[in-house]
């Protein structure tokens, strides 16, 4: 049988009602004012081991920086993130709930409690937005 409602794929197939909630919820996440910044460098990519990942994401003038480190024994880490410019806040979205961001410097935030899995950082500053693509931290 041959599927043409809302939820038809290409091939007529039924998409996955799961698929459909998970696009819903992508879409609801989304930030279309905010400039995208995409990762350029990941030292896991760069055969680093360490109890330290550095992720960097540039564009649209800004350049951050992401050092993750591991909670012992937990799920859950850590991350100092630095931003030029600046001044601002930051949000950690994550999957199920965004992630507090406590600024300790112009420019410098902890975030002490981040969970494994996708994260976008968004970094609004008094004239931009500025939205990092999804990492799996």
């Amino acid at each position: 049988m041959v599927s043409s409602g809302p939820h038809a794929g290409r091939h007529g197939a039924e998409v996955p009602p799961e698929v459909v909630e998970a696009a819903k919820r992508a879409m609801a996440t989304r930030d279309s004012s905010a400039e995208l910044m995409e990762l350029v460098r990941d030292s896991v990519d760069d055969g680093a081991t360490g109890d330290v990942r550095t992720l960097v994401y540039s564009g649209a003038g800004t350049t951050m920086t992401v050092l993750l480190s591991a909670a012992a024994g937990s799920d859950r880490g850590r991350a100092e993130v630095t931003a030029d410019p600046r001044a601002g806040d930051l949000v950690v979205q994550t999957r199920a709930r965004p992630a507090a961001a406590a600024e300790v410097a112009p420019g410098r935030w902890l975030v002490a409690d981040v969970p494994r899995g996708p994260v976008s950082l968004l970094l609004t500053t008094a004239t931009v937005r500025r939205r990092t693509s999804w990492s799996t931290w």
